[in-house]
């Protein structure tokens, strides 16, 4: 997914990359960023060879349809 849920609003990935690193560099906790699907709590992640930046659940879900399938 490229959204999430912080404080009741949609934000984007990137917004979300931008709010969590000036936290770390700020040494503050980073916003709990949530699932728009099932409101599980999820992690922004950049772009990088892998693919585009996007969120992923901080703990699989199987009951959402964005979380990744646990990987073998």
């Amino acid at each position: 997914s490229n959204s999430c849920i912080l404080i009741n609003k949609p934000l984007g990935v990137e917004e979300a990359i931008a709010l969590r690193d000036t936290s770390r560099r700020e040494h503050k906790e980073a916003p709990v960023f949530l699932c728009i699907e099932c409101g599980e709590p999820v992690l922004p992640h950049k772009s990088s060879s892998y693919g585009a930046a996007h969120f992923e659940h901080r703990s699989q879900n199987p009951e959402c349809k964005l979380s990744a399938p646990a990987r073998q």
